[in-house]
């Protein structure tokens, strides 16, 4: 049984075993969320700003929200960064009056800061309606979606501490198990709050709205699906260009 034993194995024999279990728990990360989100519900959306949420969550709710007020004549970027409201009355909704209300010279991160507690009531809405997870299930599909790397992670770094204890070191096997933490991060930090109904719905909206225009009304709706990308070439793409140097 000795030979079974994988702390046992030669550098290169544990090597090739581990690749197969980083493999193996990358697939497993990938498909669990997808068997732990729950069904939901499959209900159209019209408004831009749930719609921008459903998208792409807070940031795009806010780059929905500011392309509005921009289009109105109510919000103007001063410089390359800094918003300068032109109308502060003229805000008609709770987020408006919220943005309006902030000083000139405004940068993004204050801006998002004025905006969470509207994007929360959006999200209840999303939530009821069964398009988004709640936050509690959410970390739970996380977590479980990170389980894998989590184990394989330990395993390599047992299997590292052994080897050093014992003058046989893994050639790199270090940089599998680092391989093994940003896998892990990474996926944590892109699995979205859609239900599979939510899922269904945005993919929907958006095979509609392939045709929108980037003018007028659509561009909000545009925004909200797409992100700002869509206003490359518009007399918004200033916009565009500040949010493309915050990512």
């Amino acid at each position: 049984m000795a030979g079974l034993d994988p702390f046992q194995l030669s550098g290169e024999q544990f090597l090739a075993i581990y690749a197969a279990l980083l493999l193996a728990a990358a697939a497993m990360a990938w498909v669990l969320p997808h068997w732990l989100r729950p069904d939901g519900r499959m209900l159209a959306l019209q408004h831009p700003f749930e719609l921008a949420c459903l998208a792409g969550g807070p940031t795009r709710y806010a780059e929905t929200l500011v392309v509005g007020l921009m289009q109105a004549g109510h919000l103007a970027l001063r410089d390359d960064r800094h918003f300068e409201p032109l109308r502060p009355t003229a805000g008609i909704s709770r987020a408006e009056v919220a943005v309006l209300g902030l000083p000139p010279g405004t940068d993004w991160a204050m801006l998002m800061t004025s905006l969470w507690s509207a994007v929360h009531w959006v999200e209840l809405r999303l939530i009821a309606r069964g398009l988004w997870l709640d936050r509690a299930e959410w970390w739970q599909i996380r977590g479980w979606a990170c389980l894998p790397y989590v184990l394989v992670l330990l395993f390599g770094a047992i299997r590292w501490e052994a080897g050093l204890l014992h003058h046989r070191p893994v050639p790199y096997l270090g940089w599998l198990v680092l391989a093994a933490l940003l896998g892990g991060v990474v996926r944590c930090a892109t699995i979205d709050r859609r239900t599979r109904g939510g899922s269904r719905v945005l993919a929907r909206a958006r095979r509609e709205a392939r045709n929108l225009r980037r003018d007028g009304e659509q561009v909000q709706i545009a925004v909200a699906l797409f992100g700002t990308e869509v206003l490359a070439g518009t007399p918004y793409e200033a916009l565009h260009r500040l949010r493309i140097r915050r990512r």
